[in-house]
Order: C-alpha cells, then structure tokens, then sequence
C-alpha cells in the first residue's frame, strides 16, 4: 500500500509539472512580452537573433518576425550594403523568410573552398560567346555573341524544380544581331554590353529599395573587314522590360527588349569599352590610344560620324583608359592596364566638345584628372572590374591588383574627399575572377600564380558551364 500511494503521489507531481499553471514563473527575456522582445531584437545583429532562436521555444516566434528582419534589412541596407538594393519583389510581398534569406547572404561571413567545380551548364547559341554580363539582382545574366546578336539566361531556373531540366540553361534572344547576314558571314565581331548601374543611384537616399522593372542597355557592334581604316561601330541603347506571367504578378518570367531608344554609327577607332550613365554613353578607345568619347545618345539617334556633321561628341585625352565607367553628377572613371592608373574626371570641364570625326580631329589638349592614384603593382585583371556600386553614401569601386590584393576607391557624390585603400587578403588570393574559353571546345584556362580561381565559367562548343 506504502509503494501504491508513494506511486500516486509521484504520478501527480509530474501531472503538475505539466501543467501551465504550475509552471515556474520565466525569468530574463522570455519573461518578457512580445512587444518589448520585438523592440529589443531590432536593435540587435543578426547573429544574435540566430542565436536567441535556439535558446527557448519563447523566444522562437519573435526571432521570426517580419518586422524584425525588415528593420535589421533597412539598416544593414542604410550602411553596408549597396543601394539600391535590388529585391526579388515588392518589401510589401517579401515574407519574413525570404527577407531573412536576404540579410543572411549578405552579411554571414563568405567562405570560398579550395576548388570549385561547376555545378552548373548552359546551352551556348549557334554562334560563340563574346562577353557576360549579369543584371542588377543576379537573375539575368547577358551574353554577346560574335554575330553582333545578345541572348540572356534565368538564372532563378536553377534553384527550382525544373532547374535540373534542359529548359534552364536554355538560352533566349534579347537583341537580334545588326548585321546583315553577309556582314555576319564574313566577320567575326566584336561586341560591348553596358548596363546603366547609376541612374537609379540618384533617387537611392530616397527609396534605398528597388524591385528591377526595367534597365537601359547599351550595346556596340564592331566590325573590320579590310583594316583599321574599314572599321565601324553600330551602337544601340534599348530599353530592356522584365515582363510578368499573366497568370502570377508575383513571378518575373522573362525580359524583352521592346523600345530602341538610339542608334547611331562611328568609324575610324577600335573600341576597349563602354559605359552608359542617365542619357550619356562613353567609351575609350585602343585607338587613337588614350582616348575617350562620350555622347548624348538621345541627341545622335539615327545619325552617322561619316555623314551627319551635327552629331556632337566629347573627346576626353588621358593616359589610362583600360575600363571606363560613367557616374552620376558628371563624373567619369578611367582604370588603365598597363599605366596602372586610376583617374577620376569632371568630363564637362576637362573634355573637347566638336561635331568632327575622330579621322579629322587632330589635335584634342590634355585635361587633367580631377583625381589619380597609381596602384601599386599595376591593375590585374582589368577587364573584372565590376561597375561601382553606392554603400552608405559613396560609390565604391574595387579594384584587382598584381600584388597589393585589391583597393578599395570610395568617391563621394561630389567627388570631394576621395579614399583610396587596401585590402589585405589572404596569401594566393587576389580577386574574384571568370574565365571564358574562346579556344572553340578545347579547355584554356588564365591562371596566374598570385591568384586563387573562386569562380569560372567555361565556354566549350555546346556549353556554359557555372
């Protein structure tokens, strides 16, 4: 009897213990209500939120919150990451997974392995691949091909269910090439893609959030049939729509060049690259060496350097002129190779304006930078530079060098104060680069001895593999 009741009595503490009620009282945060947990885990990082997540079932649900990782978005947006900050769709529609997803990948600690195979492979054109270039948000990447014509790939294919399909690394036609088919025949061209990155940098203080409806590409198409003097260069500017399913708003299907906004013609140069900031288009020439362009696309639609004497250019003399980038408030950035220069450039103040060709212009005077750093070492990998981005205020531009690793150019919206610093990385890593084999099927790889390869895409006769 003894052992039935100190059974029973047993029994009836842990029924008790169970019980709500008969819980102890929470002590520290869970003892707190909601609304002051929510107020608190605003103020935190997002590590420690991740944390808290795992200490007690209590402090689950607000670790959870919308409005919490909205705010922890709009401050990590506000300071340190670029802007505007390109979202896959409205703030409103984001869930807090989603928005959580976003903070995660853009504030936990990169880790690159030691090698990297390609997880991915796309179908190439029947034409070959010229040059890449991935949109603002990461979803469509670009490729110019040496016909002259410019195919895009989903890249959100990939992480779905039909990304192990052949229906993701399709490609699909954007631009159709401006050649006529004997010119495409006969030549092999060269292409140049620029996406406008800046314009939207303006209005960035103000809506530090952007979900991609539309972007400005800038395309030019060379062609040499017979020498120097027979070179010509057909440029575009259109108007590129990311277009909707009819059947879900929510779901970006597709983009689709659908307004031509320029196109004008130049000869007598060879083109190194371009850039397209607002309604400006530059591009720096190989030669004559140590010059650069710009015009007004909106002004010199539909005319020719060879028959239309009013289509007014800026001609800009400098040493450096590897990459050229276009920036808000008039400002232009050269980066040389083999000068190891960076400059910075008031172009409306430093730059000859004149309706005449470059074949007949022959004297253009030497401005002088705003601004220029030489790197140490020299720029390596030049053509990686990615275009500068906005973070807390200043566009920040990085560039790859020969031994230094890389540098860091902040400008600020005036162009006052510029900072210039290093960046000391790990021993055998330099910069993130790509790699594209032009070689036609055979496997040709860049490798240098100071570098690390993190990441590379290679081009065989049927595909691209990522």
């Amino acid at each position: 009897m003894l052992n039935f009741l100190h059974s029973l009595t047993n029994a009836g503490k842990h029924i008790l213990a169970a019980l709500p009620w008969a819980q102890p009282p929470p002590k520290g945060l869970p003892a707190l209500p909601t609304e002051i947990l929510l107020l608190i885990m605003k103020e935190l990082e997002w590590d420690d939120i991740i944390n808290l997540r795992m200490t007690c079932k209590t402090l689950h649900e607000p670790s959870c919150s919308k409005d919490v990782w909205t705010e922890l978005l709009r401050r990590y947006v506000q300071y340190s990451m670029p802007t505007p900050f390109i979202l896959p769709r409205s703030l409103s529609q984001c869930s807090s997974d989603v928005i959580e997803s976003i903070v995660l990948k853009s504030q936990a600690e990169l880790v690159i392995p030691s090698s990297i195979v390609a997880s991915h492979s796309f179908d190439i054109p029947d034409t070959s691949v010229r040059t890449i270039h991935l949109v603002p948000g990461g979803r469509w990447l670009l490729a110019g091909c040496t016909d002259g014509s410019v195919w895009y790939y989903d890249l959100d294919l990939l992480s779905t269910d039909v990304g192990s399909s052949t229906q993701a690394g399709r490609p699909h036609l954007l631009l159709e090439s401006p050649l006529s088919a004997q010119q495409a025949s006969e030549n092999q061209a060269g292409i140049f893609i620029a996406i406008d990155h800046t314009s939207e940098l303006v209005n960035a203080s103000k809506n530090p959030y952007k979900v991609l409806e539309s972007f400005n590409l800038a395309v030019a198409v060379t062609i040499m049939p017979a020498g120097i003097r027979s070179v010509a260069h057909s440029f575009q500017v259109w108007r590129v729509d990311v277009v909707t399913n009819a059947s879900d708003k929510r779901e970006l299907t597709e983009i689709k060049a659908l307004q031509r906004l320029s196109f004008f013609n130049d000869t007598a140069c060879i083109i190194k690259d371009i850039s397209i900031h607002d309604i400006h288009l530059a591009y720096c020439l190989a030669h004559p060496s140590g010059t650069t362009v710009i015009v007004d696309w909106c002004s010199v639609n539909e005319k020719s350097a060879t028959s239309d004497p009013d289509l007014a250019r800026w001609y800009l003399e400098s040493s450096a002129g590897s990459r050229v980038f276009l920036l808000p408030g008039d400002l232009l950035l050269l980066i040389g190779y083999k000068v190891s220069e960076v400059t910075l450039w008031k172009w409306r103040q430093s730059a000859a304006r004149s309706s005449l060709p470059l074949s007949e212009l022959w004297d253009i005077n030497p401005g002088s930078p705003f601004w220029l750093y030489t790197v140490p070492g020299g720029a390596d990998f030049v053509h990686d530079i990615l275009p500068p981005v906005t973070v807390n205020g200043m566009l920040q531009c990085i560039v790859p060098t020969a031994r230094r690793g890389v540098f860091l150019i902040s400008i600020p919206d005036d162009g006052d104060g510029l900072v210039s610093s290093s960046s000391a990385l790990p021993s055998g890593f330099a910069t993130v680069f790509v790699i594209i084999d032009y070689q036609g099927g055979q496997r040709y790889r860049i490798s240098k001895p100071r570098l690390q390869e993190v990441a590379q895409i290679r081009q065989t006769n049927s595909r691209i593999e990522l």
